[in-house]
């Protein structure tokens, strides 16, 4: 069993930002964020083609499980489908052509990387509030990647809040081979919380 270890993490300094954890509104409650175990690919694979069809909307996290604080923040999903973190697994054989479509229901604009001709964050597109975009890539060197969006003008890798959970893995199998392997990616959320221990400072808070 190969066990691949991917960091959609940011670095950022936290000084004098406060994360809010907020309860699901009254009335509909906002639809829970899923922990996603990357074991089960998104898309449909046909003819050597994978279709992907994501959107990224608001919905409830509890890191800390279901007694733990709600958060409301940013995710992606399948459509129609339940929000997760980290999104959904692309995956695909080696010479895959991938087509990703790409549904922006937040109420602002957000640029989306890890999609276009080469993997990482060297290019980006910017996807409006409301607006949908369509990515094509083939799949040609076998390895794990990720894709990943912002929403605020801060670098991807100091993303603070309420868009760092806007990321997911892009696996390259070789050929033929049946995936027998677990993919953990790790996010992060940033906050500062007297009521809640980081460990860090004298009193365990920051």
């Amino acid at each position: 069993m190969r066990i691949a270890l991917l960091s959609l993490i940011g670095s950022a300094s936290v000084a004098g930002l406060v994360a809010t954890h907020t309860n699901a509104p009254t009335g509909a409650p906002a639809a829970a964020i899923a922990a996603n175990d990357n074991r089960v690919a998104a898309g449909k694979l046909s003819n050597g083609v994978l279709t992907v069809e994501l959107e990224a909307r608001v919905g409830a996290w509890q890191p800390d499980g279901p007694n733990g604080p709600s958060i409301s923040t940013a995710a992606f999903a399948e459509v129609d489908k339940a929000l997760q973190t980290p999104g959904p697994l692309i995956r695909a054989p080696q010479g895959t052509e991938i087509h990703a479509r790409i549904h922006n229901t937040l109420a602002k604009p957000m640029w989306m990387y890890g999609l276009g001709a080469v993997r990482g964050i060297s290019d980006s597109i910017a996807i409006a509030a409301g607006a949908t975009h369509d990515f094509s890539f083939t799949a040609t060197t076998i390895g794990t990647y990720y894709y990943v969006a912002r929403t605020d003008s801060f670098p991807v890798f100091a993303r603070l809040a309420e868009d760092t959970q806007l990321g997911g893995v892009i696996v390259v199998d070789p050929p033929g081979v049946k995936p027998n392997d677990r993919i953990f990616a790790i996010t992060n959320w940033f906050t500062i919380d007297p009521t809640r221990p980081s460990f860090v400072g004298a009193n365990g808070t920051l």
